[in-house]
């Protein structure tokens, strides 16, 4: 509904597509992720030009007939549903909201920074992660 956020390193963004692995969030449920896409921009990008799965609505063996699902998440939803993997997500979620995005920044920061092949060091800012207890 608004802009992208960019954490305050430049202008905000109106992307057209946003990927979201949860697994790289949280740790679990694998296999697990999301596609935000803006209105207007879903129809002509997203042309998808096979059908498997709960993709499909119909199909006929017999001839070259096939009818894809109506709405846009259901022709891209190839297989099955992992609905134990999404019955994770609501707590993952919450976890993610009590520790909040900035100690996982600082705490993601300080790792990479830990790490004897890291790039040149991060900006000053992010180096008081040392002094947060981890948990």
């Amino acid at each position: 509904h608004g802009p992208a956020p960019t954490g305050g390193h430049g202008e905000d963004l109106r992307p057209d597509f946003v990927t979201l692995s949860f697994y790289k969030m949280m740790g679990l449920p694998s296999g697990l992720g999301a596609l935000l896409v803006r209105r207007g921009a879903a129809e002509a990008a997203l042309d998808k030009k096979y059908f498997s799965g709960g993709t499909v609505l119909a199909a006929w063996a017999a001839s070259d007939f096939h009818r894809l699902r109506e709405g846009l998440a259901d022709r891209f939803e190839d297989g099955t549903i992992p609905f134990l993997s999404i019955l994770a997500l609501p707590d993952g979620l919450a976890r993610l909201r009590a520790i909040g995005m900035p100690a996982v920044s600082l705490h993601t920061w300080s790792l990479r920074d830990a790490t004897p092949a890291a790039a040149p060091p991060a900006h000053e800012e992010r180096s008081e992660l040392s002094s947060l207890p981890v948990k």
